[in-house]
């Protein structure tokens, strides 16, 4: 394949993930809320829904993160993404009360605050939003300084260092487990950007993740990371969603993309509370609880002075 036409599809590729982000945001959430019903094995690999918003998450922070101070860019990710994950975990908290939960006075800070995640006690446990707190503020401006001045070399460091703590803590609780796993993806996502997806700058780290991928797999780890598999399936995506989706389709996938937080905290409202019943009254369950919580957040993010952008 010849220089000029890697550097075409180089380009429509990342002009193609600029236009449709929120569109693929919207896939991602929907496949991960299918991965969690547990209805049907064809969505048993839906966790590669964390992965592609993971990806796009610091594409798209990145750009951010070029427009604005750092101050001005970390106010904007903790409005965005603190306030309703803090109101999920109060109402968590009454409906526990309401239903005779009995916790004490710090259980119940943990809880709200997120320190649940840490092992400080508390007991509704929502990995993601703390991880994604982690990933936005401590880890996503570092690692852009680091990407932008080492390149290729930097990310492989990340990577290679992800694995071997997965490798050397193979015990480790399974929402820290999820976590280091993604940081690869992650981090991928950011190079992606850095690059402005040339794909032959970014071959070796592609490599690299199919190894470390299948090191994880022989190793019995876990948690399996989609970090090569996630480009793949945006790639496929974009070009659905250029050609073969209708504009409406393509509509209802970008308004879920824009509610995107507001979808994964109404499924950890679900998802916590969810009760022993028949396999029909879970799936009907799981369905109308999923649409209410989700307009219940999109109506509280509404009223909040926070950030109104999607992730």
């Amino acid at each position: 394949m010849s220089n000029s036409v890697i550097s075409h599809l180089s380009e429509y590729i990342y002009g193609s993930l600029i236009k449709n982000r929120e569109a693929v945001f919207g896939f991602s959430i929907l496949y991960i809320l299918l991965y969690h019903s547990g209805f049907t094995p064809l969505f048993g690999r839906g966790y590669i829904g964390v992965d592609l918003f993971l990806f796009l998450s610091a594409f798209g922070c990145s750009f951010s993160l070029k427009k604005y101070t750092l101050l001005q860019f970390y106010l904007r990710r903790l409005n965005r993404v603190y306030p309703l994950f803090v109101i999920s975990n109060l109402l968590k908290w009454c409906i526990g009360r309401y239903n005779g939960e009995r916790l004490g006075v710090w259980d119940s800070v943990c809880d709200i605050s997120g320190l649940t995640f840490w092992g400080m006690g508390g007991r509704h446990l929502l990995w993601f939003i703390p991880s994604l707190i982690l990933l936005y503020i401590f880890t996503h401006p570092p690692l852009y300084r680091m990407f932008n001045k080492f390149g290729n070399k930097s990310f492989c460091v990340v990577a290679i260092l992800s694995f071997l703590v997965m490798m050397l803590f193979r015990n480790m609780d399974w929402h820290y487990a999820c976590l280091v796993s993604r940081i690869p993806v992650f981090s991928l996502g950011l190079l992606y950007f850095i690059h402005k997806g040339n794909i032959q700058k970014l071959s070796f780290p592609l490599l690299l993740c199919v190894g470390l991928q299948e090191l994880t797999v022989a190793n019995g780890l876990k948690f399996a990371t989609a970090t090569f598999y996630a480009p793949v399936l945006l790639l496929s995506l974009c070009f659905i969603l250029d050609n073969l989706l209708q504009p409406r389709i393509v509509k209802f996938l970008c308004w879920f993309g824009s509610k995107s937080l507001e979808c994964f905290i109404g499924n950890g409202m679900v998802t916590t509370l969810v009760f022993t019943a028949s396999p029909f009254q879970r799936g009907a369950y799981y369905i109308l609880a999923n649409i209410v919580w989700i307009f219940v957040f999109v109506w509280i993010n509404k009223i909040l002075p926070a950030n109104k952008k999607a992730i």
